[in-house]
């Protein structure tokens, strides 16, 4: 079996699209260098501005298109006033 690597996205979240309660399982829209992409994975919780670096893969869904499928996140402490303030 062929193993992928892994690929970093840096990036920061726009919209909360979708949010399972129950599981975790999250929708998100998050820019990368202006490029606004869709992300999907498991997540404790998210809010819009948050700076994350999600790890995973892109897949292009059926019904929905090209997403980064992140396995695993860490999220960014806020680096200026604003963020500190949202």
């Amino acid at each position: 079996m062929e193993k992928k690597e892994l690929l970093q996205l840096c990036c920061t979240v726009q919209n909360v699209i979708y949010r399972n309660e129950d599981n975790g399982y999250t929708v998100l829209a998050v820019t990368n260098s202006g490029v606004t992409v869709t992300a999907v994975g498991m997540m404790s919780s998210v809010s819009v501005g948050d700076e994350l670096k999600l790890i995973g893969n892109w897949k292009v869904h059926a019904s929905y298109g090209k997403q980064f499928a992140f396995d695993c996140y860490e999220q960014s402490m806020p680096s200026d006033e604003n963020g500190i303030l949202r």
